[in-house]
C-alpha cells in the first residue's frame, strides 16, 4: 500500500461542490491539498510553517476549530465583517513579514469545504494593494481547495487547537455537508 497521506479520489458530491465553489469564487486562487501538503510537510520537518513563509488561516466558526485544525493554522472569526477580517489578516501578514514587506509570503485559508475561505481569499486578493500597500505586492493568497474536509478525507494530519495533540476528527459543519466526510471522522464540539 502507498503513503498513508496519498490523495484519495473525491466522490461525486465533493467534485460537484468544488466545481461550484471555483465557479462562484473565480477570483480566489486555489491551491490543491497535495501542493499544500508538500509545503506543510517540509515546514513541519523544520517545526514551523513560517519557515516556508506561509501563513495558514482557519476561517471556520470557533466550535469547528475546537474539534481540529491543520497544524500551524491561525483561527480568524468567520463571523466578522470583511473589514474586520482584512484588519486581522493585515496584522497577521505584517507579523509574519519583515519591515520592508512580505517577500513571497503565501497566505492559505481553509474552512470546511472552501466556500467561506474562497469568499475571504477572493475579497482579499481584490483588495490586496489597498489593504497592504506596495511593499506587500508579492503576497499571494490561496484557498485550500476542498479545505479541511478534503484534507481529512485524504488522511492528512490534524491536531487539536493546542497544535500538538493529534486527532482524526473534523467538525461536520452540519448534517448535510458532513456527508462529504469519510465515515467515522465526524465530531461536534
Amino acid at each position: 500500500m502507498g503513503d498513508q497521506h496519498e490523495a484519495i479520489n473525491p466522490g461525486l458530491g465533493m467534485r460537484v461542490c468544488l466545481a461550484g465553489i471555483r465557479k462562484r469564487f473565480s477570483t480566489a486562487p486555489q491551491m490543491s491539498t497535495e501542493e499544500f501538503y508538500s509545503m506543510w510537510i517540509k515546514a513541519n520537518n523544520r517545526d514551523t510553517l513560517e519557515a516556508e513563509n506561509v501563513l495558514l488561516l482557519d476561517v471556520r466558526k470557533r466550535e469547528e476549530y475546537e474539534v481540529s485544525k491543520i497544524s500551524g493554522a491561525v483561527w480568524i472569526n468567520a463571523g466578522c465583517s470583511l473589514e474586520e477580517n482584512m484588519t486581522v489578516v493585515n496584522d497577521l501578514i505584517k507579523q509574519n513579514s519583515n519591515t520592508t514587506g512580505a517577500e513571497n509570503l503565501i497566505v492559505v485559508a481553509y474552512c470546511s469545504l472552501g466556500y467561506r475561505s474562497s469568499q475571504l481569499i477572493g475579497q482579499l486578493e481584490v483588495k490586496k494593494m489597498q489593504m497592504l500597500g506596495p511593499n506587500f505586492e508579492t503576497v499571494k493568497f490561496h484557498n485550500l481547495e476542498g479545505s479541511i474536509f478534503k484534507w481529512a478525507n485524504e488522511n492528512k494530519p490534524l491536531v487539536l487547537p493546542d497544535n500538538t495533540t493529534s486527532t482524526s476528527f473534523v467538525h461536520p459543519f452540519n448534517s448535510l455537508w458532513g456527508k462529504l466526510l469519510r465515515e467515522g471522522i465526524h465530531k461536534r464540539s
